[in-house]
């Protein structure tokens, strides 16, 4: 039987409107579930609930009162129909996880300390999310690009979620981007960081090593550390990497796009643009640069930029 049918049952007789049949039905229901356990409302609530439940019973109608043996019977069953019944009707107070979340615009850095100490660097069009609880349970989630100083808590460990994907870490710094439409990278600076991905342990990482993850594959390669942290001051600082990589951190910063029609595949670079220079200033650095192939931005409306 649906549950939408069950809530239907329970209204049905808490206002004595059931026929004989659908008792028998709600009947049938309790006894296939006695093998199930209570869904873990504390002891205190639980016996609040039955009781309501038990007066309700001896409320019902005479004519219902040849049902009575069976509800007796089902006793032990009541705190599952007391779940099920006041989570629908909101006769419960159930203490759903709070988050608290912090964003970003675009050329924004904000840097965010939680609650146990360990400090978030957000990147720009980010966004971070952890619970109220924080102390007690050690877990974020981001969206965009995040560099994280944990505090140490060998008895709590600290989890990033990107989608997907997880890190989780005991103590360390370490970066963490997500970005629609981009591979996810996590890079570590100091300690040692755990990847996993549905479950999956895709790699450990220490200090000057990066996992980018796309849906085909997970590479692992060494990073210099000063670039895995530069972006926190407004600047950006990357050494000998491809200008794919180099456009999706503009992309993230600035917040306009990129098309690509030129071929890049095997273009890399080192760059060091400083937070007083403008999208302009660093495309303009880049196109002298690249040499082969010489590529150029073009642009009508300075939110989209097509590289030729």
């Amino acid at each position: 039987m649906e549950r939408e049918e069950i809530y239907q049952l329970m209204a049905r007789y808490r206002a004595g409107k059931c026929s004989p049949e659908e008792v028998l039905l709600l009947m049938a229901w309790l006894d296939r579930m006695q093998t199930q356990q209570s869904a873990g409302l504390p002891a205190d609530m639980q016996a609040t609930v039955k009781q309501k439940i038990l007066n309700n019973i001896h409320q019902a109608p005479a004519s219902r009162n040849i049902y009575w043996k069976r509800w007796a019977a089902a006793a032990a069953l009541l705190p599952l129909i007391a779940v099920a019944w006041w989570w629908k009707t909101g006769n419960v107070n159930t203490t759903a996880t709070a988050w608290n979340s912090i964003s970003t615009r675009k050329q924004e850095v904000k840097k965010v300390k939680l609650p146990d100490g360990s400090q978030v660097w957000l990147n720009a069009s980010s966004r971070l999310e952890y619970p109220a609880d924080f102390n007690s349970h050690r877990t974020v989630r981001i969206t965009g690009h995040g560099y994280f100083d944990v505090a140490q808590n060998s008895q709590s460990p600290f989890l990033v979620e990107a989608a997907d994907i997880k890190v989780k870490v005991l103590g360390t710094a370490f970066a963490v981007t997500h970005v629609k439409g981009q591979p996810a990278r996590i890079a570590v600076a100091t300690g040692k960081v755990q990847v996993t991905e549905k479950e999956q342990v895709l790699g450990i990482l220490q200090a000057s090593q990066q996992l980018i993850v796309t849906p085909q594959m997970a590479m692992m390669s060494y990073i210099d550390s000063t670039s895995i942290q530069s972006w926190t001051s407004g600047d950006l600082v990357m050494h000998d990497v491809p200008l794919q990589q180099v456009l999706w951190e503009l992309e993230n910063y600035h917040g306009v796009a990129f098309e690509t029609k030129a071929n890049i595949d095997a273009c890399r670079l080192s760059v060091n643009f400083n937070q007083s220079m403008t999208l302009q200033n660093k495309l303009d650095i880049i196109s002298r640069i690249i040499i082969s192939p010489k590529i150029k931005f073009n642009t009508t409306d300075h939110k989209k930029y097509v590289v030729q």
